[in-house]
């Protein structure tokens, strides 16, 4: 008699390399997913204005390139919401 049919090549063959297929998709599926997930809580954390802007003063004040002065002066005006007085001590 001769060698395999071709659904015993289907079966031995096939079926396992649908198989790896898949769990090659469900793998970079999953990646996508995590990274586009971290990306997005990245970009909603740093869309909150007055989040970040409070996270800037404090790495300067860290960094000790404010005093304790400037830093409570721009962490009250942050907390208040008082730009104007935030513009007119940039200039």
């Amino acid at each position: 008699m001769g060698g395999p049919t071709a659904w015993e090549w289907m079966l031995y063959f096939g079926m396992p390399a649908l198989l790896q297929a898949t769990i090659v998709s469900v793998v970079l599926s999953l990646v996508i997913w995590f990274a586009l997930k971290k990306t997005l809580s990245k970009m909603d954390s740093t869309n909150n204005e007055s989040g970040s802007a409070m996270e800037i003063v404090r790495g300067r004040y860290a960094r000790g390139e404010i005093s304790r002065r400037e830093y409570e002066q721009l962490r009250d005006d942050l907390e208040t919401g008082d730009l104007q007085a935030q513009k007119e001590r940039a200039r």
